[in-house]
């Protein structure tokens, strides 16, 4: 058997590390073109695009396959190796290119290649991603990461430069920054005690942008002896100069406005077609980055790929102008004002606007994408316009509609919902006393929603702004009282906000939905709110006092009380929440509690049936500093690929080479009370490689995908293999970690 045929088999049984040691171990004169894609190849499958040496790996196979672009760039797999190395690196544009090549060259069905499909897949994919750049991470988190590891190792580079070992100290500093600064050179120079971090904006306009915003995020704590310096950073005016603007464009006679300098006015000829792309129509602009806009004209996208590369989206928001340019400085200083005021300079730059003949448009770069969007959404939903999209400084991708206004749906007259009376009786029947069928319930309202979007009567939107159906929605999640479906009702109720003006309800629910998943600065404002929309609702107080003696507010507290009694004499909550702020309880202990009095009886005596239940969600309300640090101490998640009570805290983490997603099924409230000694348990089973296969039949193995972690100390393995009809299948494991039965789910019939 030869080595390349050696290689295949290896390939077929996933040890690309076999491959990658047999040809690195070929001396030179031994290496062939056939070699070279086999060790490309092996790089690719062995890469973690999440770590620095993954994309190294990356960097490495597209070096390998460069060199013999003029003998292979005709043929499927050097193509498809290319695309597939470019897209992990997050260069869909690259990856783009050469995954359309590779589909023109697909030689057919075969078990040694992709399938048409599959590659057309990932086509579709580099367009969808191209379209709507939504990064992991993005830059906004690459540079909160990059400090964080400067910060720790700042005593080391410090050690080194005093030692005059400028050499290595910069080679160290290239390593923490590589996630923001991974193309870009970066040196470091000495000024007695002060240092200084020399940054290249390689002649972008964008990249200059980006450096900017990556040196005004330096930790204050380190400014005493750390400064940013940006060179190579062009001239914006230089950037529209003669013979260098795109056909049709011209730069205004006038100078720039004062107090914007750095930008550059500009004139078009519009053309007149409707239908035209965007920002054919524009007569007038003003841009601080002419790279971007040229190349957007010009079908030109080596500027919006360098931004893409590292992790940063361009693009501008479009609407209607329905009065002409009178309606535009309105509408422009308004979503600017918005995006300011909701998404803030950590998330985005503006570099221009423009105003044309159907259209008017504001640019911008974006550190981070989902905030801009979230923000112009909301903006643009009470703005009265009749759409608004955001596009990418990328002529050839499609555009995503923000927002179209809707035609408002036929409310009940009796209700003044969506829902009608027998609704409203339906979902009453659901309560019984002190207790109800939430689950039914929320099943209920769920199968009203989706049969009214079916048959037209509504969208999905109408639906969630609807006060009525916010109204038992956040009821039945609240009652059902588990973290996820606060966490639901949280992310359901801000829809139905403009319409709960003078509504204590709906402050309360929503401020109880906040409260249990942590937001206790939000839960209490809203508690606060609703004291003022609805004094005479009682709960409301309730409410209010718990959140303002957590906050130290004793007195308030002790008025709200006050308050409720007027309302509501002689309530048994009101008089324990009395009791329990003179004594000094804690949040979470005035939040074990139930409303029926003998329900609550029992409940402190831990006698009740969901004592356990009440416990695990009241463990989402407040973090125990010292319990989160012991937990990433032990865990040691990459800050840049942690995410936090989205709504789960997860993050990969390597087993014996193979990258695993660790779930945490809960916020990190609950997540920083876990047993430490019980975490250092499963840490310890995890890292012996004894959950990392497991038999998914008698010829198929399945590999840990996923390890979900639930409140009550409940671990499940999730393992991924090759079928394609069910490629994943689940497993539960017991206190021991061995195989156990899935729990039952509390609404599921025993």
């Amino acid at each position: 058997m030869t080595l390349l045929e050696q290689c295949q088999v290896w390939h077929i049984h996933d040890q690309h590390q076999k491959i990658f040691d047999a040809i690195e171990a070929l001396p030179p004169e031994q290496r062939t073109a056939d070699t070279d894609m086999e060790l490309a190849r092996a790089c690719n499958n062995l890469a973690d695009p999440q770590t620095l040496d993954g994309r190294a790996l990356l960097r490495r196979a597209i070096g390998l396959m460069e060199a013999h672009q003029e003998e292979l760039q005709n043929t499927y797999v050097w193509n498809f190796r290319m695309g597939y190395a470019y897209y992990y690196l997050d260069q869909e544009g690259l990856a783009l290119r050469y995954f359309t090549r590779a589909l023109d060259l697909h030689p057919g069905d075969s078990p040694q290649v992709n399938t048409a499909e599959e590659v057309q897949s990932l086509i579709m994919d580099c367009r969808e991603r191209l379209a709507l750049p939504w990064f992991q991470p993005n830059f906004r988190e690459r540079t909160a990461a990059a400090w964080a590891a400067f910060g720790q190792r700042q005593s080391d580079l410090c050690q080194a430069l005093e030692q005059g070992q400028v050499q290595q100290a910069s080679d160290l500093c290239r390593g923490l920054f590589s996630p923001v600064l991974e193309e870009l050179s970066l040196s470091l120079e000495a000024h007695g005690s002060q240092y200084q971090l020399c940054c290249s904006a390689a002649g972008s306009l964008p990249l200059s942008a980006a450096l900017g915003y990556f040196q005004r995020q330096m930790p204050g704590e380190l400014r005493a002896r750390w400064a940013v310096a940006i060179r190579d950073v062009p001239s914006v005016t230089a950037a529209f100069a003669p013979g260098r603007m795109p056909p049709g464009i011209q730069t205004a006679e006038e100078d720039p406005a004062p107090e914007a300098p750095a930008q550059v006015r500009y004139c078009a000829l519009p053309d007149p077609d409707p239908d035209a792309d965007w920002r054919m129509d524009i007569t007038c602009g003003v841009t601080s980055c002419p790279p971007l806009l040229a190349g957007y004209l010009e079908n030109d996208d080596t500027e919006i790929d360098l931004c893409h590369r590292h992790g940063i989206a361009a693009g501008f928001f479009c609407w209607p102008l329905e009065d002409g340019q009178r309606s535009f400085a309105g509408a422009r200083d308004a979503l600017q004002a918005a995006l300011d005021r909701q998404a803030g300079p950590a998330a985005f730059v503006s570099i221009g606007d423009a105003v044309g003949q159907f259209c008017g448009y504001l640019d911008f770069i974006a550190w981070d994408l989902p905030a801009v969007l979230d923000a112009a959404r909301d903006f643009f939903a009470g703005s009265g316009l009749a759409w608004a999209n955001f596009h990418s400084f990328r002529r050839d991708v499609s555009t995503v509609r923000l927002f179209t206004r809707e035609d408002e749906p036929a409310l009940d007259p009796e209700t003044g919902s969506l829902l009608h009376t027998q609704d409203i009786e339906a979902l009453e029947s659901f309560c019984e006393g002190g207790s109800g069928y939430y689950y039914k319930m929320l099943d209920y309202l769920l199968n009203f929603i989706q049969e009214g979007m079916q048959a037209g009567h509504f969208t999905e939107g109408q639906a969630r702004r609807d006060l009525q159906i916010a109204l038992w929605y956040a009821f039945a999640c609240n009652n059902i009282d588990q973290y996820e479906f606060y966490y639901r009702a949280a992310q359901w109720m801000p829809d139905s906000e403009s319409s709960a003006a003078g509504c204590g309800v709906w402050y309360y629910r929503y401020s109880c939905a906040l409260t249990y998943c942590g937001r206790l600065e939000e839960a209490r404002r809203y508690a606060e709110a609703g004291t003022r929309e609805e004094p005479s609702y009682p709960w409301i107080w309730l409410q209010a006092g718990k959140l303002r003696a957590h906050f130290g507010d004793k007195a308030g507290a002790l008025e709200a009380v006050r308050q409720g009694l007027t309302l509501v004499p002689g309530d048994h909550e009101f008089i324990t929440l009395q009791e329990e702020v003179q004594t000094g309880a804690s949040l979470e202990q005035m939040e074990y509690h139930w409303i029926d009095p003998g329900a609550d009886s029992d409940l402190q005596e831990d006698t009740g049936p969901d004592a356990e239940e009440k416990l695990l969600a009241i463990a989402c309300i407040t973090t125990d500093a010292r319990g989160l640090q012991q937990f990433h101490a032990i865990f040691h998640p990459d800050p840049a690929a942690y995410q936090r009570d989205d709504p789960y805290c997860s993050f990969p983490y390597m087993v014996k080479g193979h990258s695993v997603e660790l779930v945490f099924q809960m916020n990190e409230a609950a997540l920083s009370k876990l047993d430490p000694h019980w975490l250092r348990t499963q840490k310890q089973r995890l890292d012996s490689g004894r959950w990392l296969t497991r038999k998914a039949g008698l010829d198929e193995t399945g590999t840990l995908a996923q390890v979900l972690i639930r409140l009550g100390h409940q671990v499940s393995l999730i393992y991924q293999t090759d079928r394609r009809d069910a490629p994943y299948f689940q497993v539960w494991l017991d206190e021991a970690g061995n195989l156990a039965a899935r729990p039952r789910r509390e609404d599921e019939p025993i």
